[in-house]
């Protein structure tokens, strides 16, 4: 029943039942965990970090339901929680993050599909480039390329989750996305 639910119908519920009924929180939580997680990984890059963020974020979640206003969706309202609270566990680590691979061919790289041993050892070594490039970009940019390339968010969902323009977004991603290759460039 609550799985074919939209989010915004478990959204209603949950402001309605809550705390009583949990079943459309836990629902939403199913939905979103993995999606949670795999952002908070990107961002902190320590597996263990990313559930404990993940338990935080839906705590927050849970706690501002009987709030939310629906003024964007639910999964954007998500988004910008989630981008929120790793942002503020890297500022309380003082430290930058590392961050798995993005979508590649947005950012004009390619890997071979069947690599030979040869090609294993080149591919390591541009996941390496890729990963250390990550980590120089600023959080700005950062964070653009996570949600864009990693998240595969659309601009619109950028622009609430950033708080900026629609054309500020696409511009952001432009720049995070042409800082990235200068970088990468300079380490092959």
């Amino acid at each position: 029943m609550y799985q074919d639910a939209s989010d915004e119908e478990l959204v209603r519920l949950c402001q309605k039942r809550l705390p009583g009924d949990l079943r459309p929180f836990h629902a939403l939580v199913n939905r979103y965990r993995d999606r949670v997680i795999n952002i908070s990984y990107r961002f902190l890059s320590d597996p263990h970090d990313a559930e404990d963020v993940a338990q935080e974020i839906f705590l927050k979640i849970y706690r501002g339901l009987p709030d939310f206003q629906a003024r964007s969706s639910f999964s954007t309202w998500l988004y910008t929680i989630t981008s929120n609270t790793c942002k503020n566990r890297l500022r309380r680590r003082d430290r930058r993050p590392s961050l798995l691979e993005p979508d590649l061919e947005s950012l004009g790289i390619r890997l071979p599909k069947n690599p030979s041993t040869e090609q294993f050892v080149i591919a390591r070594e541009r996941r390496d480039a890729i990963q250390e490039t990550l980590e120089e970009l600023s959080e700005t940019y950062r964070e653009a390329l996570i949600l864009r390339d990693i998240q595969g968010l659309s601009y619109r969902e950028i622009s609430k989750v950033l708080e900026i323009g629609l054309s500020a977004a696409k511009m952001r991603v432009r720049r995070a996305r042409l800082a990235f290759q200068k970088l990468y460039e300079r380490k092959t």
